[in-house]
């Protein structure tokens, strides 16, 4: 008789006893391959509008420090606006590609040449709604070696006020009278619930 009690349950062990194993794992297992393996790593690309990047901070730290820090200013994207001025090489690469020659140092918040192997980088995701942070991404995938967010906002050697006329400028957009003319079609032969 087991003397635990019977509040003292390992539930742990009885998942394991519980667990299904199918052929084709236990076939995987049997020829000892990995069953997890994270390769080619990937490295998230952050990317912010000028000064409005995340910052961490511990909540007894007074506000007035956190701003003044100068970790505050090193971002991926603002340190690899630097790299492309720094490093000849970088000037080849989109933000994007940067993962496959440069490496992100987390403790000096720097950009390193990378002396193995390789990463791919991924820009997270941003809403159209999102506005100019959607089209900041859309230039990050268009510019090769930037230096500043003017030269992502300059095309034909003009700058322009915001990064959407930038967009408009190298044609990745359409004006927006072609959505009204858009949606001004689909409401002649669609319904309400189709055009939603």
């Amino acid at each position: 008789m087991n003397n635990k009690h019977a509040h003292d349950k390992d539930e742990i062990h009885q998942y394991l006893d519980a667990r299904y194993i199918s052929a084709a794992e236990a076939a995987w297992r049997l020829f000892d391959y990995n069953l997890h393996r994270r390769y080619p790593p990937i490295e998230r690309l952050r990317y912010h509008l000028s000064y409005e990047q995340e910052i961490y901070f511990h909540d007894n730290r007074y506000i007035e420090n956190v701003v003044q820090s100068k970790r505050c200013l090193k971002t991926m994207l603002i340190e690899w606006f630097i790299a492309n001025q720094t490093f000849e090489n970088a000037k080849d690469l989109l933000y994007t590609e940067f993962p496959q020659k440069f490496i992100w140092n987390r403790q000096l918040l720097v950009w390193l040449p990378r002396k193995k192997s390789f990463a791919i980088g991924r820009l997270p995701f941003a809403q159209p709604v999102s506005g100019e942070r959607y089209y900041l991404r859309m230039l990050l995938n268009i510019v090769r070696g930037a230096t500043n967010y003017e030269f992502l906002r300059t095309v034909d050697n003009v700058l322009h006020p915001t990064f959407k006329y930038a967009c408009l400028a190298m044609g990745l957009l359409e004006d927006d009278k072609e959505c009204d003319l858009c949606l001004a079609e689909a409401s002649c032969f669609s319904g309400v619930a189709g055009l939603r």
